[in-house]
């Protein structure tokens, strides 16, 4: 949630007249620096909480030992997908310090970190909506999507919001007026606000529903078909 506070303040930043009091291009850079970091702390506490937690049987609704090691491998890859998203942001941002110069190439990895986010965010949506983690059909999407309507918005409105800032950084490459300039800085507004919706449905997850258990929880969660501890975890 404060990555998507950062990023939303940073946006504003850019606003031509709200530059002019803050010193908009260089408060915006140390806020999406800052946010950019937040978002990868994230992926890393993602990847530890299920790297030592596990991945139970009914999160994918299959108790044949394959289809389990492959709906592992694809989970797997989708969060290092964000992780990488994250990164190229960070780099992108790196690359607006005035040292180094190479605002270009940083607009570029922003762009393509943004579009891989957006990609790995529809990646999410559509595994939750497939998916009922309580049942295990996947009869009706609206259902499985109800089932983790929290998880399904987090997912969402980050993507929603990757999308926005690809479209934003676009619009920067390319304007010539200043109402080019401020139809750049909205979509960047509109990526920021997706952000923090994001992270408000982050904090309901955790904070106000019972899926976020213990360690100890997910102990007893261990696929019924996987006897060796060394192998069910990563």
């Amino acid at each position: 949630m404060l990555g998507g506070i950062l990023f939303l303040l940073g946006s504003l930043c850019y606003h031509p007249e709200i530059s002019k009091i803050v010193n908009g291009d260089l408060t915006a850079w140390w806020l999406f620096i800052i946010g950019s970091v937040n978002f990868l702390l994230a992926d890393i506490a993602e990847w530890t909480r299920i790297r030592f937690g596990g991945l139970a049987e009914n999160d994918y609704g299959t108790d044949n030992i394959v289809s389990y090691k492959l709906k592992r491998a694809e989970f797997w890859i989708n969060l290092l997908s964000s992780a990488i998203g994250n990164i190229l942001y960070l780099l992108g941002f790196i690359c607006f310090i005035p040292a180094i110069n190479m605002s270009d190439e940083g607009e570029i990895l922003f762009i393509v970190g943004s579009l891989i986010i957006f990609l790995s965010q529809l990646w999410k949506c559509v595994r939750i909506a497939i998916t009922n983690k309580e049942n295990n059909n996947r009869n009706s999407i609206w259902r499985n999507i109800y089932s983790d309507f929290s998880g399904f918005g987090i997912e969402f409105w980050a993507g929603i919001g990757a999308l926005a800032y690809a479209i934003g950084c676009w619009g920067f490459e390319f304007m010539v007026t200043n109402e080019d300039l401020v139809r750049a800085v909205n979509y960047f507004i509109i990526g920021g606000s997706c952000f923090f919706l994001s992270g408000a449905f982050l904090q309901y997850k955790y904070y106000c529903t019972k899926t976020n258990c213990s360690l100890q929880d997910l102990e007893l969660k261990k696929p019924s078909f996987w006897k060796n501890d060394k192998q069910y975890f990563i």
